[in-house]
């Protein structure tokens, strides 16, 4: 039978989560902070968005809530426009977020006041498990409540289970992810440790992987982390929250997590080298790796059917690894007295569109010198590896749209700051200025303060047509050329 359902917080997780609802039959209404992926969302699977969360949570049998934290849970639910305003009686209201078994606790006692049921329903099995609508679901509530909204919950879940009184599903929700780091810090030192005896890591995991080192985060993590990828899961900013929450809630009830906490301080260190959002797997980052390589050629030494995937490869360590030269290419475009090059942070590097990313001022001259004329070339090194890229494509600007709106919502504060500047970037000052307005310098900028800089903020997007490659070797050079084509690529070898 259809309900009518309310489904807030449209991330990586609640998006296709609510799909899944909607897909089920029941007639979903949406909200999402940011409207273009709540309209998004509604051109995909029907149904409709509302404005607000008090707007959205009108009339509805059951709202669902998946958002970042309990700051973010608080404003979208007793907030000025929050659900619970207009949550009708006899409701139920589930919530998915991971959260403090505290907020649980405290959004129970205030649902029951106005009369509607309430369950803290964390998941667990990442952004693949609500893709795949197979996410393990932990509930803690009233068993009235679980069996009235059982079947909706059951449209994105493989297991669910009432595990007590409100509060506990976050409480077992906390015992998963404590499992999950120290599986992750075992798996990562294993996995170091044959490569540096070395052993074919691929051929040992399938083997123990049938023994008692079974687990999730070995058959689906220990590909990527034998060739360095980190794109695949649950981001490490992610995992300190819900850590951080752990550990909190272990002063309360006389438990003690030791290697927790120093796993906590590890992804600490994987979020200095710029790490943020890599998956949890990247604690692998941090343990040494010997090189094998240093007595013989490169696999793509004489292959250059190999080099594509290489550049591809550093590439996207450059977008997300702080220490990896690729992250700072130069840039030249055409100004009207000639080429003009700069430093620029490398914000995204997506092989399958052929094209590069980075963030800028809409003011600054960049802006100007595309609109007259969009070629873009890009130059990267890499001392260690002794390897150059440049690359040549055209340049699109991103300004005021969807995908500006999506990036700016995951920038960080910090990042934001900068587009907080009075006057333009280049524009001539009788002191020495940063440009950032006087109340900001040296201190942090308050979230919502920072919401002006949109204004500022533009993406550019480059469409690469062409890689130039240039290996360093003392027994010989290597240089290829590969023009990238919409489906297919080619390449041939350069004289150095």
């Amino acid at each position: 039978m259809s309900k009518k359902v309310t489904f807030i917080g449209l991330g990586v997780m609640g998006y296709p989560m609510a799909g899944f609802i909607a897909k089920a039959g029941h007639d979903v209404t949406v909200y999402n902070r940011t409207t273009a992926k709540a309209e998004k969302w509604v051109g995909e699977y029907g149904g409709k968005h509302a404005s607000t969360a008090k707007e959205a949570a009108k009339d509805s049998d059951f709202v669902f809530t998946c958002v970042g934290n309990d700051n973010d849970l608080k404003e979208i639910t007793i907030g000025e426009h929050g659900a619970f305003h207009n949550v009708k009686e006899g409701a139920i209201f589930i919530d998915n977020t991971t959260a403090s078994a505290k907020i649980a606790r405290e959004l129970s006692e205030e649902a029951k006041k106005r009369k509607f049921g309430f369950l803290d329903a964390p998941v667990s099995g990442g952004q693949a498990g609500a893709e795949n609508g197979a996410l393990t679901v932990m509930i803690g509530g009233e068993q009235n409540h679980f069996e009235q909204a059982e079947s909706i919950i059951d449209c994105y879940s493989k297991k669910m289970k009432l595990l007590g009184n409100s509060g506990s599903g976050q409480l077992a929700k906390m015992v998963n992810q404590i499992c999950i780091a120290g599986l992750v810090q075992g798996l990562s030192e294993a996995i170091r440790f044959g490569q540096n005896a070395g052993l074919n890591m691929e051929d040992v995991i399938e083997v123990i992987s049938k023994g008692a080192a079974q687990s999730w985060q070995m058959e689906n993590r220990y590909k990527t982390m034998i060739t360095d990828k980190f794109d695949y899961g649950f981001a490490v900013d992610w995992m300190r929250k819900d850590l951080s929450i752990a550990m909190e809630e272990a002063k309360s009830n006389g438990s003690t997590l030791p290697i927790t906490e120093v796993i906590d301080k590890y992804y600490a260190e994987v979020q200095k080298k710029g790490g943020n959002r890599f998956d949890t797997s990247s604690l692998i980052t941090l343990l040494p790796k010997k090189n094998n390589m240093s007595k013989e050629d490169p696999e793509f030494y004489n292959n250059k059917n190999l080099i594509l995937d290489e550049i591809w490869t550093l590439l996207s360590k450059g977008v997300t690894d702080r220490n990896e030269d690729f992250r700072l290419p130069a840039v030249v475009l055409n100004s009207k007295q000639g080429p003009d090059a700069r430093i620029v942070v490398l914000r995204g590097a997506f092989k399958d569109k052929n094209t590069l990313r980075f963030h800028t001022d809409i003011r600054s001259d960049k802006i100007k010198f595309i609109k007259n004329n969009n070629q873009i070339y890009f130059l990267f090194y890499n001392k260690e590896r002794k390897i150059q890229v440049r690359a040549a494509g055209t340049a699109a600007i991103h300004y005021k749209d969807d995908l500006t709106k999506e990036v700016w919502e995951r920038t960080q504060v910090i990042s934001r700051k900068c587009y907080l500047a009075t006057n333009a970037p280049g524009t001539t000052s009788e002191d020495p200025t940063s440009g950032i307005p006087e109340q900001y310098v040296g201190k942090n900028v308050p979230k919502e303060e920072s919401e002006s800089g949109y204004e500022n903020f533009s993406i550019i997007e480059s469409k690469i047509h062409s890689f130039e490659w240039l290996y360093l070797a003392s027994k010989g050079h290597r240089r290829a050329k590969i023009e990238l084509g919409n489906n297919d690529s080619k390449a041939h070898w350069v004289t150095p």
